[in-house]
């Protein structure tokens, strides 16, 4: 229409740094699609690398702060949904043991594979999904970049089969992720007796650099162990005050005990002492 006017106004604009595709909405839903993006935009710039993946971090305070149109409940219960359909991962990487920040990374295969289950058997294609292509997780940042967020599912007016979905399924179904960890004997052997468990896989990574670049030796730190669980047991320490094993390793605490032994031994018996009189 000639000499149509469009008012101005700083509400709307014609890009956006909170851009998500509308595949990912249709998959997951709105609101999650666009906590998701946001994680996955982070994720791109993160130099976390722990366990094979990248990670970021932030209190929900933090995370709140990035969807301030959300009350912190409804910006949770958004997070606490996407954790339980299994697209977002969660971690403790924490120096501190009583840090307890919640660590967050995406997990594609998992987002892919939903994508392609949802396709119809006629245009879907294992190739597609890249399957068999995935590289090994310690390259995550090259896989974040090949899917991308722009994950498509084809318009169609009939309804797919049951049977026939459970025969795409079957066709692009993912290989079972061998991530197990194996642990040495020795660390084994610390952990069967410390007196609280969290965390294995961040206590095993802080033991080996105890070992290895720190040149403590194990039986210390076993001996260390052993005496702060029959501490913590002779005083009948309530398990919320005893402390965290990364925390523990961390901090050396275990040194402590061995210097306390040392202690007791130097210190000379009542009998052995001559008095002047």
């Amino acid at each position: 229409m000639e000499g149509a006017t469009t008012m101005q106004t700083n509400l709307l604009s014609s890009t956006d740094t909170m851009i998500f595709k509308p595949a990912l909405a249709k998959q997951i839903g709105l609101n999650e699609a666009i906590v998701l993006q946001q994680i996955h935009y982070w994720l791109k710039k993160s130099n976390h690398n722990y366990d094979g993946r990248v990670w970021v971090y932030n209190t929900a305070e933090k995370w709140n702060d990035q969807f301030s149109w959300w009350s912190l409940s409804t910006m949770k219960r958004m997070f606490n949904k996407l954790e339980k359909e299994g697209y977002l991962l969660t971690g403790n990487y924490n120096k501190k043991g009583f840090d307890r920040t919640k660590w967050y990374s995406i997990d594609y295969e998992r987002l892919t594979y939903a994508s392609c289950q949802n396709e119809s058997m006629e245009s879907v294609k294992v190739n597609q999904c890249n399957v068999s292509e995935w590289p090994d997780p310690k390259h995550q940042n090259e896989s974040m970049q090949q899917v991308n967020m722009t994950l498509t599912i084809p318009e169609t007016t009939q309804r797919i089969p049951e049977t026939t979905t459970k025969k795409v399924a079957d066709a692009v179904k993912v290989p079972k992720k061998n991530n197990k960890i194996v642990y040495s004997p020795e660390f084994e052997e610390v952990w069967k007796h410390y007196p609280k468990k969290r965390n294995k896989p961040k206590c095993y990574t802080i033991y080996k650099n105890a070992v290895e670049n720190k040149r403590h030796n194990h039986d210390v730190i076993l001996y260390g162990v052993i005496q702060y669980a029959k501490e913590c047991l002779t005083k009948g320490t309530d398990q919320k005050y005893i402390k965290y094993p990364e925390g523990f390793l961390n901090d050396e605490r275990y040194l402590e005990y061995r210097r306390m032994d040392e202690v007791k031994k130097e210190r000379p018996k009542s009998e052995d002492i001559v008095l002047p009189f």
